[in-house]
């Protein structure tokens, strides 16, 4: 009888700062363009970002039209003043946060003065007028490539991707923002789930009024132009595309949790890769301001920007969830990791095929949620699937589940989806109890992130012949045995419940299959009784 199988079924109804160092450069430079200061972080040369208090509307392309400030930077011979998000002309066509982003600013200069120290000098003398100014930051994409494995996809199964599609294959009207370093758009299991914008067909005609000339399949913010292909450059983003949404069900190698769920995809990296993630901040924004209400952002640093917080918290405003990796290291260290470790956002860290956090894995208390992460096959460019590993996969795992349950429950707010999503996961915990509280509430289970139902786990159970039988501890032909079992109720309360009792051992005959249990109350544990349990015999087939 050990072929016997239960079935549940249920009938049921998220400062910067200067580097002073007098015994040490405090800077070097990583290639002609980029600098790295000695706290890790990344940014251009040349090119400083800063917001005002209020709005500033007397701008040239080489002033800001306020003396104190354009005499200061003056003297770095500056070459181009841009105001990065300028208010749309179309009232309608602004969304909650733009009046915000207006007062951001960006300026390029020639002169040698690291920007790190030229942030730190506008600030201190225009603090009145400044809410902040800082580097341009380039972020590290937050993966560590492995060696491919096709046979597998472990993760599916691990996120109980196949019941949660029972509930909600995802619906075509959700998307998930892909800023990250462009994909393999015309990739056999990426092509379908692409969302392409209608509303502006290549014709040299920005149709939709959004900024962005014929963005009909995104937009490249490294080359500024409509392709966000990556052409032979980093496989970065067409894994971390896959991750999220693989098209499933069409016959072609693997799976994604968002399975039908479409994807916007934004480029900001070189063809020739450098593993920099760059202008990610337009990126956000372009998503967040055309209607996208899930961005993946699989990359990051240990630097906090006032810039991107003020984006993120934007975004959430909009409605938008964003969801970014927690980081990796070798060995994986305790710590903030930006932008996941932002208000608003929500930080994923990464697990194994064993729930053991992944060993590059980041952890902190800021982290919301893990996911599996460890040796993940996806799509890569020219229609090729790898095995990556990193924080980086775990995070489009998860807004592939995130964009699950806004197909689910379509009317939520960013709060709500956030909730169930910290809510709808299992606990590891009991194996990783180094790492309590630092790993979010557990490991993600996409099907309790879209189920309304008690979700049922089996305690213990119990059986013999003492009731029924003859009690010698032989089960007999015939000789009927009731199996009492204690289970808890680890979901959602609910009415009406039954159990149900199946197996495919021919031998066996179940002589009562369905326990009724009527209401069963969230985290409550309850126990069968032998006038309400199940029943199983054996048939006189059964060999001894």
């Amino acid at each position: 009888m050990n072929k016997l199988i239960l079935l549940l079924t249920i009938a049921l109804s998220l400062s910067f700062f200067s580097f002073k160092d007098n015994t040490v450069p405090k800077y070097r430079y990583i290639t002609q363009n980029l600098i790295q200061r000695n706290d890790g972080a990344k940014y251009q040369k040349g090119l400083v970002n800063l917001k005002f208090k209020d709005r500033v509307t007397s701008f040239t392309k080489l002033e800001f039209g306020i003396p104190k400030l354009d005499n200061l930077i003056s003297q770095f011979k500056i070459t181009k003043v841009r105001q990065i998000f300028p208010l749309k002309k179309v009232i309608s066509k602004r969304v909650t946060g733009d009046e915000e982003l207006a007062k951001i600013f960006s300026f390029r200069y020639d002169g040698t003065i690291d920007p790190t120290d030229l942030s730190e000098m506008i600030y201190e003398s225009n603090s009145d007028i400044i809410e902040w100014a800082e580097p341009d930051f380039v972020y590290d994409a937050d993966y560590i490539p492995n060696d491919p494995n096709m046979s597998q996809q472990y993760h599916i199964a691990k996120i109980v991707c196949p019941q949660a599609w029972d509930i909600t294959k995802g619906d075509t009207t959700v998307v998930i923002g892909i800023v990250d370093s462009g994909s393999d758009l015309d990739h056999p299991d990426l092509a379908a789930n692409i969302k392409y914008n209608y509303n502006d067909p290549i014709n040299n005609i920005d149709d939709d009024n959004n900024g962005f000339v014929d963005d009909f399949a995104g937009w490249d913010f490294y080359y500024a132009d409509n392709d966000p292909n990556i052409h032979g450059g980093s496989d970065h983003g067409s894994h971390v595309s896959g991750c999220a949404s693989q098209v499933t069900d069409n016959g072609i190698h693997g799976a994604g949790p968002g399975f039908k769920i479409k994807l916007r995809i934004t480029k900001h990296a070189p063809d020739v890769p450098d593993n920099g993630i760059y202008y990610s901040n337009e990126g956000l924004v372009y998503m967040y301001q055309n209607g996208i209400k899930i961005i993946n952002c699989s990359w990051g640093s240990s630097s906090f920007s006032s810039y991107t917080q003020s984006i993120v918290t934007s975004a959430w405003n909009a409605g938008c969830v964003i969801v970014a990796a927690a980081g990796n290291g070798e060995p994986g260290y305790e710590g903030a990791h930006y932008p996941a470790s932002y208000d608003n956002v929500v930080s994923v860290a990464a697990t194994n095929s064993n729930d053991i956090k992944a060993g590059f894995s980041c952890y902190h208390s800021t982290v919301d949620v893990s996911a599996p992460g460890e040796s993940i096959l996806s799509t890569v460019y020219d229609n090729s699937y790898v095995q990556y590993s990193g924080t980086s996969m775990s995070s489009p795992i998860t807004a592939g589940t995130v964009g699950l349950i806004r197909s689910r429950y379509p009317s939520w707010t960013p709060t709500q989806v956030v909730d169930r999503l910290k809510l709808g996961v299992d606990s590891i915990y009991n194996i990783n109890p180094v790492y309590i509280g630092k790993l979010g509430t557990g490991r993600i289970n996409a099907f309790k992130c879209v189920s309304d139902y008690p979700i049922v786990a089996l305690q213990n159970y119990s059986h013999n012949d003492s009731v029924y039988g003859n009690n010698d501890k032989v089960y007999d032909i015939g000789e009927k045995i009731p199996i009492l079992i204690t289970f808890k109720n680890i979901w959602l309360s609910g009415n009406n419940v039954s159990l149900r009792l199946t197996t495919d051992d021919p031998d066996v005959e179940i002589v009562k299959d369905s326990v009724y249990t009527g209401t069963l109350n969230e985290y409550v544990t309850y126990s069968t009784s032998l006038s309400n349990t199940f029943e199983v015999q054996a048939k006189p087939s059964c060999p001894f």
